[in-house]
């Protein structure tokens, strides 16, 4: 039988800081086939990374929360969740950009059903 070997790999260490603009669009509730879009100024901040996983802050004038996230094991790749939604973002550098979607929640079964929204980040470190 043969041995499998294990390879020791570093794990990237995550930009502490960073800035950039979150696109938002959502569906118009005053209008059948309508669609509002807002795009605005965002930040991330690196509250704790332990390995590849990383519990971040995120601040901007649609949400502020906290998100949790894994790095890939090459540190190209960003997935992360968060109390209403998730996304998956690219990391080339001192860049990351991604997309997601997400739902409002502790609301009726109506609200979550009418309100939800999609959004697209670009971000570079800072630090």
């Amino acid at each position: 039988m043969g041995a499998i070997t294990a390879v020791a790999q570093t794990t990237p260490t995550f930009p502490k800081k960073w800035k950039g603009t979150s696109t938002h669009a959502f569906p118009d509730k005053t209008s059948n086939n309508s669609l509002l879009s807002t795009v605005v100024p965002a930040t991330y901040e690196v509250l704790k990374q332990d390995g590849r996983n990383l519990l971040l802050l995120f601040r901007s004038a649609v949400y502020q929360g906290t998100v949790i996230g894994t790095l890939s094991a090459d540190g190209k790749h960003l997935e992360i969740a968060y109390k209403n939604g998730s996304g998956h973002y690219v990391v080339k550098g001192n860049t990351i950009s991604g997309c997601g979607s997400d739902r409002v929640a502790n609301k009726s079964l109506q609200d979550w059903q009418e309100k939800y929204s999609t959004w697209c980040d670009e971000f570079t470190a800072v630090d």
